[in-house]
């Protein structure tokens, strides 16, 4: 921070102490960041609305902060509001996470503990204090890949451009339960661009191109030598204005798009997505989330294309079910309420980077229902394929992990299961 900044400050807290000025008769003097030692400062001022000689709102200023905070650059954002003689200083005090991880991996796949995977990866969170992210990592054991990512959501200035790049290659048991645990061997590039409109509002499209690899003596490819050559092209919206993303409170959040898969050769086919949730903060800190999604496919769907229930999407209360086919609906309901409110804590109260100050911590309880339904070649007989389930569960927020869940579920019969995941569920 400068030293004309310190100055201000400290002049301001001089003045009588009182409440925040009125919105509509105190204008903004300055915006004071404190604590950005790396991010820069245009990466934070881009999420904000309101602007020094703006009329001060402090519902404005926290939509300002909260947008802050979702960029996942700081442990902590804290608003404070200072008085001063020709209006406010909006001070926004800044506690940076660690941005540079060489790490080791070990992790599991689809939420199966069985599937377990380990490796490294160099992962850089904010290159140059510009937001940027940058990824390389490849791991052993259970499906063995490597994969590089490039993605910097601001580019060309003035007209809020993100792009994104990615290289890849796994080796690939086959998801479905038809057959035998088959290899394939994915090898791909892919790159989109997205603009953003206002604050909350994206629109994206990109393309790429894959080689999928299976054993040629099973035939489960369009190409006779068992490579499907895939080149694919994809669009889509996305609004999403919720509080905290890591764990809403309140807000919207949708996603709807289409992809586009042609195959070298043959015929072509796609798939349409879309999945809306929403989030109603109820009385005493509660809270009412619902979501809905939905996904349909065209065309001949190869195998190592197909939709499932039971791996990165599931039903609480059968969680350890696969089913596959071509297309599925989704819905979840959870009431959520807080145990232990957001706090924070120094695990080293020394420690002058700041990056292990200021960590959060906080208890929450959920009641939860799920349903699914996955429709085979067509929604005529899907009906058959309708699952159910409920549960409690109590959700951790750890600082960098950001959650941690532990739930039991039971099924529409009343058969019970323990789950232990990580992220918030929708």
């Amino acid at each position: 921070m400068s030293a004309i900044n310190l100055l201000l400050i400290a002049g301001a807290l001089w003045l009588p102490s009182g409440p925040a000025p009125a919105a509509d008769s105190s204008l903004i003097e300055t915006i004071l960041f404190v604590g950005n030692d790396h991010t820069r400062e245009e990466i934070l001022t881009r999420e904000m609305q309101q602007r020094a000689g703006d009329p001060f709102d402090p519902r404005i200023a926290e939509a300002d902060r909260q947008r802050i905070e979702n960029l996942r650059l700081f442990t902590r954002v804290e608003l404070q509001v200072l008085r001063s003689a020709n209006g406010v200083i909006v001070l926004y005090l800044l506690s940076e996470r660690w941005y540079l991880f060489p790490y080791p991996l070990l992790f599991i796949h689809d939420r199966d503990w069985s599937k377990l995977s380990y490796g490294a990866g160099l992962r850089h969170e904010n290159f140059r204090g510009r937001n940027i992210y940058l990824l390389g990592n490849f791991w052993l054991g259970y499906n063995p890949s490597v994969n590089l990512s490039y993605t910097n959501p601001w580019i060309h200035g003035r007209h809020r451009l993100a792009f994104t790049a990615q290289a890849s290659w796994s080796r690939t048991e086959n998801l479905s339960p038809r057959y035998n645990g088959f290899i394939e061997r994915h090898a791909g590039l892919q790159g989109g661009l997205s603009k953003r409109f206002g604050y909350y509002t994206r629109v994206s499209a990109g393309m790429g191109y894959m080689e999928v690899r299976l054993p040629p003596e099973l035939k489960l490819t369009r190409a006779a030598d068992g490579v499907d050559r895939i080149t694919h092209f994809s669009a889509g919206f996305n609004l999403d204005n919720r509080d905290y993303s890591a764990y809403p409170k309140r807000g919207w959040y949708l996603d709807a798009g289409f992809s586009l898969k042609l195959l070298a050769g043959t015929s072509d086919y796609g798939f349409v997505g879309c999945d809306v949730r929403r989030y109603q903060p109820l009385p005493g800190g509660g809270l009412l989330a619902g979501r809905v999604r939905a996904d349909v496919s065209r065309g001949r769907i190869p195998v190592h294309n197909l939709l499932y229930l039971g791996y990165s999407e599931r039903i609480r209360g059968h969680f350890m079910e696969v089913l596959e086919g071509r297309g599925r609906l989704l819905a979840s309901a959870e009431l959520r309420w807080p145990i232990l409110r957001q706090r924070f804590f120094h695990l080293v109260p020394e420690d002058r980077l700041g990056y292990l100050r200021n960590l959060p911590f906080a208890l929450h309880g959920a009641l939860f229902y799920d349903a699914g339904i996955m429709a085979g070649r067509s929604w005529e007989r899907a009906e058959q394929r309708r699952r159910g389930g409920f549960g409690v569960g109590l959700a951790v927020q750890l600082p960098y992990v950001e959650l941690m869940r532990f739930e039991r579920a039971w099924d529409l019969g009343g058969r019970g299961e323990y789950i232990i995941d990580m992220k918030v569920w929708f």
